[in-house]
This record gives C-alpha cells, structure tokens and sequence, in this order.
C-alpha cells in the first residue's frame, strides 16, 4: 500500500525528501509528470501526496484541486511558496516550503506511523459525537450537547482530519451542506479508512437535489431528511453512541 506519493519536474529537494521517507520505512512513489498525478494518486490512495506547486503544464495547485474534489482518502500538500489566497483556493491541507530536516518535520506530521494506516483506531462508545453539518441542522442538535458529548464543524476535510486523528470521535453524524469536502465523497473516505465505522456513521440529507440526492441515499449507512421530525435526529444520534 502506496503511503506517499511526491509529484516534482525533478525537484532535488523533494527527491531527497522521497529518500528521507523511504529511510523511515514509508513507500513513496515518485512522479515527475504532471500530465496524469492526479488521477494516478484517485487510483492508488496514497495517505499523502506532496505536489510542487509550480509543475509544468498542470500546476500543482491544480493537481491538489483535482484530487479533493474526487476523494479525502489523501491528505494533499503542496511545496514552494504561496500567494495571498492561493493556499486556501487550492483546497489543499498544508502548503511546505524549507527542504533537508524541517521540511521531513513538517510533510512527516501528515503521516501516521510506518505500517499504521490500516490500524487506525476506532474511538470509544463513550467518546463524543462528531456532527459536521450546516447551521439548520446545527441549531436542531446543539440542545444535546448541553447532555452529551457532541462537537460541531461545518467542514468536511476537518471531520475527516478527527476521524483519522489518534483520539477519533465515537461516531459520525455528516451532513450535505458542508463548506468544502461533500458529504458523500467523506463518508466514503471513512468507510475506506475502516469498514468498521459503518455501524457508527449516519448521513443528514440536508436539502440535496438530484444526483446529489440520489448518491447521498446510496451510502449503505443510516440517513436522516428534513422532512422527518426533528426528535429522529435526536434518536438517531444517540443511537450511533450505544
């Protein structure tokens, strides 16, 4: 299983960065077309992919965009220098700059330990409830977390960035009015990272219309709409805690 790729027009730095890596028992693959990345890394799922921001023909900028618009099985990185707004435009998670021992530090940090990736944790039952949602939804669930453990985020990478973290929430409530990652594309990223976070995963339909409505209802988790009472999605997130 491929845990880095590292995309470079032959960059020096991010060679020797690809060699620190495999050092420390990682598998990396490099690529110094950009023509392609992207959807080579939509086919291997690496759990990070390193870009140069300035590649030829297809930028890296655009590459990490073609990425996180398709999955958030990888986490996306981008090396050089950004402009004002470029980093956030982008969808990337981080952008590096630096090279040699810094630079290791800070694209290592967005790894988990050689030969952990299929060992993620699951968090415990008496954890708290992760609701990534939009503000509607928000306002109908925040009267429970004055009686249980429940954290909100309207971002989709930030849930999935809990979800893989070392202390993960003991489920997952996601709903389709998130402001970047789509409900759909997170839920299946979870489900990825382990079959076993079916059981504690449900999906709020948040007002989708039409393919996104019919992918959201082929998620083979538990799904609540808006037009259901509002004491359902009390029930149903107390149920993803027992």
């Amino acid at each position: 299983m491929l845990d880095a790729l590292i995309v470079h027009p032959g960059c020096e730095v991010l060679r020797a960065l690809a060699d620190d890596l495999r050092e420390r028992g990682y598998a990396v693959e490099e690529r110094e077309a950009a023509v392609g990345a992207a959807a080579f890394a939509l086919r291997a799922r690496p759990s990070l992919v390193v870009v140069e921001g300035r590649m030829p023909l297809v930028s890296g900028r655009e590459i990490a965009s073609a990425i996180r618009r398709r999955t958030a099985a990888s986490r996306v990185l981008i090396y050089g220098a950004a402009e004002p707004g470029e980093a956030e435009a982008s969808l990337a998670d981080a952008w590096v700059e630096g090279e040699g021992a810094p630079l290791l530090a800070s694209v290592a940090r967005h790894l988990p330990p050689p030969g952990a990736r299929d060992e993620l944790p699951l968090g415990s039952r008496r954890g708290y409830v992760l609701v990534a949602c939009g503000e509607a939804t928000r306002a109908q669930l925040e009267p429970l977390a004055a009686g249980a453990p429940v954290r909100f985020t309207d971002s989709g990478t930030e849930a999935l960035r809990l979800v893989c973290s070392s202390e993960p929430p003991a489920a997952l409530l996601a709903g389709s009015a998130l402001l970047d990652l789509p409900c759909v594309a997170l839920v299946e990223a979870v489900l990825a990272v382990d079959a076993r976070w079916r059981s504690r995963v449900a999906v709020v339909d948040e007002g989708a219309v039409g393919p996104a409505r019919e992918r959201l209802e082929s998620l083979p988790v538990p799904r609540w709409s808006e037009a259901e009472p509002a004491d359902d999605l009390a029930a149903l997130v107390a149920r993803l805690r027992t």
